[in-house]
């Protein structure tokens, strides 16, 4: 009481609240002990931001663990020590993984993913933790960052990843660290996607904006990496990597290939894989590129239960061993279950003593690992079995505020009931007030234990619980939430947080897992007024993932229900905001039947809307310039014959489609005249672009600019490159980088040139962007012919013409031949050209076309 008293004028003092926490554990109130370490963790959190110092740490999980130990007194005051938590992982030495140990310990640094697979309970995160203990026992200094993915959350996108950054963050030496960071914004305002706390953590970073693309969010957390391996060793351990999401999976792949040279391990453990289409064809490409280290775990060896035997019972070990050889599988998990057994029922004492007579009399149980656990249920309270099966309805993990608010049970009672499940050995502690099962298995046993009726009931208690905690901020945990309901048979209310976690997911371009909810959504969805937006969301994230004729057929039964509710003005919105100018070349033949289907079937307020997409479409395809144009020109003539037009098509927009097809077509004047137009209209406030076109407007200009020798073309496009990078506009930096490049080009400064078009090959290699791989390898093809390479210049240009003819981009092609012919011989120049005449005939390319001509010409003289 003292002690309280003197810590009521200060709080924050850690060591006398740890000294509060003794002696009440010595006073035999543990339940007290929870209480006083959780009203310190909540008052460090909310006044201050930070977790309890380790010591304070140590000291409660040494506690809630049993593993707190009180000497004898060597002066007047206590003498403690603290046990990790570690410790209490397992009852079992660690032996028979010693060839395991020394691989990956060869492994480390490899630069390879490091991955450990095995059945469950075969001791793969034993392993993993062994390994990281040897390295703190060797004084090495590592950051270690472990997510886990959890089976029901396999679904939510970056859910493994996102756990491992927030508990760096939970790190004491985070606060040193991330004044350290040496990370450009633009990737700190891409990673707040995933980490919104990250714009209070770094408070000039700008927010996030739409659109998101995949590949920034994989370079951000790229970067964030890298920059924390430049100030130490980075582990990264991805736990059940089987149960990972499709986003994250992806980004490991991505991940493995640029961290060759970084001070930094990837770990991570598997179940087999079986059924994992996306991780197997990660693990097959790892593999192909020598970039995977897989270790496969299996049970262990009867000489390492020899040892394990001897270790638990030096006396009885032959006896032992043999029991444990007749009854096991070599599991470490199973193995752990059965000793457990062994010392409750007496057969083993702690000591090491056997009861020879026991182990000959009682029954054997039945060797499965689910009938040791399920023997341990049986003998918990009503309490602590009502609080275990609400936990494995909540999962692997579970805060103790969630399950003692749904059990209805008291504070104390919840808390003595947690106590029991940690001493039965069922849960365990993990950092504040969460617990987590000790292994899945005995989560899985625990759900075979309940009901169907229970289950029903549980899962809707949870969904209800967390709708109702986070209230204020439900799209993170809408795939959670849809879940429970599901399984607690109410669909209609799992349905509208399906198309919440959808719409989560997209803006995380995580389209795999966006699709998956739509899909969800649609299917329970009961109320018919729904499909549509469900159906448009679904289509613009397959038109994202690059399904294409799955988002046509999404949006052509979108087209349908909207012709039978007549609701023009949503579908008019909804395809206008597809982003056509943006997507693959040559992939437009769904979309321009969208648009068809509109002109056709719709009612003539959607004509303008029609002629738009299809305009658009053709106009990103460069094969059909020409009739881009009269699409466009019909889609403007319509906007200006409809005076009371309210829908989303505006002028600027359609002026800046016809300055990209004019200038197609080879009228460059005309092309800069509607381009500035654009630029005029915009500052003027008459019409917007997205911010991708905005960018790639000054691109275009540019580059029209340069044809005609104007200076100012590199004003533009310097504006433009600063434009693309404070919005972290990957995806059109290449394309900057192209007219750059061919800028520098034509004042001869050769290496600024080969700088730019290698910069942005790199760029576009690693989005990917096919079309300017292509456009890249002949600008570079050009470097070397002004070099006076000619073997090179016709190595690079070829290349770059197969790959254009490849995407049908005719354009490009017609381009890449008239570059390419004055380097071959007379016999291979006349083909090449004859082709490059008829496509641009064909496709309306005037200037170029006389530019075929000319060529023609002067190969005519020389033959």
């Amino acid at each position: 009481e003292i002690i309280r008293r003197a810590l009521a004028f200060n709080p924050f003092q850690e060591d006398v609240q740890r000294d509060v926490m003794r002696m009440l554990y010595l006073n035999g109130d543990r339940a007290g002990v929870i209480r006083q370490y959780e009203a310190l963790r909540k008052l460090l959190d909310e006044e201050m931001g930070v977790p309890p110092m380790i010591e304070t740490r140590n000291l409660y999980d040494a506690i809630i663990n049993d593993m707190f130990v009180v000497q004898a007194p060597s002066d007047v005051s206590i003498q403690t020590v603290i046990a990790q938590p570690e410790a209490a992982k397992s009852i079992l030495p660690f032996v028979g993984r010693e060839a395991e140990l020394e691989k990956l310990k060869r492994d480390l640094g490899s630069s390879k993913l490091i991955l450990l697979e095995g059945n469950p309970g075969i001791g793969k995160t034993r392993l993993i933790s062994e390994l990281i203990d040897m390295q703190v026992q060797a004084k090495k200094t590592v950051l270690v960052l472990q997510g886990v993915a959890h089976e029901l959350e396999q679904s939510l996108p970056y859910q493994p990843i996102i756990e491992a950054l927030r508990g760096l963050f939970a790190k004491p030496e985070w606060k040193l660290l991330s004044t350290q960071l040496d990370i450009e914004a633009i990737w700190l305002t891409e990673l707040a996607r995933l980490l919104p706390e990250l714009l209070t953590r770094f408070p000039q970073t700008p927010a996030p904006s739409r659109p998101v693309e995949e590949s920034r969010l994989w370079e951000s957390l790229l970067q964030f990496f890298r920059a924390l391996s430049r100030r130490t060793m980075v582990w990264l351990f991805l736990d059940d990597l089987h149960w990972a999401d499709n986003s994250t999976i992806g980004w490991l792949g991505y991940f493995i290939r640029h961290v060759s040279s970084w001070p930094l391990v990837v770990l991570a453990t598997s179940r087999p894989i079986e059924g994992q289409i996306n991780l197997m064809k990660l693990l097959q490409t790892l593999t192909r590129n020598d970039q995977l280290a897989h270790l496969h775990i299996s049970e262990l060896t009867s000489s390492a239960m020899q040892q394990m035997a001897t270790a638990l019972s030096p006396e009885h070990d032959e006896q032992l061993s043999g029991w444990l050889m007749e009854n096991a599988e070599g599991n470490p998990f199973f193995l752990t279950e059965l000793v457990r057994y062994a010392f409750e029922i007496g057969l083993l004492k702690t000591d090491g003593t056997l009861d020879a007579e026991l182990i000959n009399t009682s029954p054997v149980l039945p060797a499965t690992s689910q009938n040791l656990i399920a023997s341990r249920l049986i003998r918990l309270s009503e309490n602590a079995r009502h609080v275990l099966h609400l936990a494995a309805i909540i999962g692997r993990e579970f805060d103790f505020d969630l399950v003692q608010r749904i059990s209805a049970l008291s504070i104390s009672d919840a808390l003595d009931a947690v106590e029991e499940l940690q001493a039965a050995h069922l849960i365990k502690a993990l950092a504040g007030d969460k617990f987590a099962f000790d292994h899945s298995l005995t989560m899985q046993v625990t759900l075979k234990d309940m009901s169907d009726a229970r289950r029903y009931s549980y899962h809707r208690q949870v969904g209800e619980t967390l709708e109702s905690i986070h209230q204020a901020e439900l799209d993170p945990v809408a795939g959670l939430i849809a879940y429970h309901f599901m399984e607690g048979n109410l669909p209609a209310r799992a349905a509208a947080y399906a198309f919440r976690a959808g719409r989560f997911a997209a803006n995380l371009a995580a389209w795999v897992e966006a699709v998956a909810f739509f899909e969800q959504a649609l299917f329970l969805e009961l109320d018919d007024g729904m499909h549509f937006p469900i159906l448009l969301a679904m289509g613009a994230a397959r038109f994202h993932k690059g399904d294409f004729a799955l988002a046509s057929r999404d949006y052509q039964r979108a087209v349908n229900l909207a012709q039978e509710e007549q609701d023009w003005a949503a579908l008019e919105t909804a395809h206008v905001g597809l982003n056509l100018s943006f997507l693959p070349q040559a992939r437009f033949a769904e979309a321009i039947a969208v648009a068809k289907a509109l002109r056709e079937s719709g009612p003539p307020e959607l004509a303008l809307c029609a002629e738009f997409i299809w305009g658009a479409g053709l106009s990103v395809e460069s094969a059909h310039p020409m009739e881009a144009e009269v699409h466009l020109r019909e889609a403007e003539r319509l906007l200006h014959q409809q005076a009371e037009y309210s829908g989303t098509i505006t002028l600027t927009q359609i002026k800046y489609q016809l300055a990209s097809v004019v200038g197609q077509l080879g009228r460059g004047l005309e092309a800069i005249e509607l381009y500035r137009e654009v630029l005029d209209r915009l500052e003027q406030g008459q019409g917007t672009l997205d911010i991708l076109r905005n960018i790639m407007l000054y691109n275009d200009l540019a580059y029209h600019l340069h044809l005609i020798g104007d200076a100012s073309a590199a004003d533009y496009i310097q504006t433009g490159i600063k434009l693309a990078r404070e919005k972290s506009s990957l995806s059109h930096l290449p394309y900057l980088y192209s007219t750059s490049g061919e800028i520098a080009l034509a004042n001869n400064d050769l290496d600024a040139a080969e700088k730019y078009f290698s910069d942005g090959l790199a760029l576009a290699g690693q989005i990917p962007i096919p079309e300017r791989i292509a456009g890249m390898t002949a600008n570079l093809g050009l470097v070397a012919r002004q070099r006076g390479d000619a073997v090179l210049a016709c190595e690079r240009l070829r290349t770059a013409l197969n790959l254009a003819e490849q995407l049908r981009n005719h354009h490009l092609e017609v381009r890449i031949r008239i570059w390419l012919a004055p380097l071959l011989s007379s016999e291979e120049a006349l083909p090449c050209l004859n082709v490059a005449h008829t496509l641009a005939e064909q496709h309306g390319m005037r200037s170029l076309l006389d530019e075929i001509v000319g060529l023609e010409k002067n190969l005519s003289h020389r033959l």
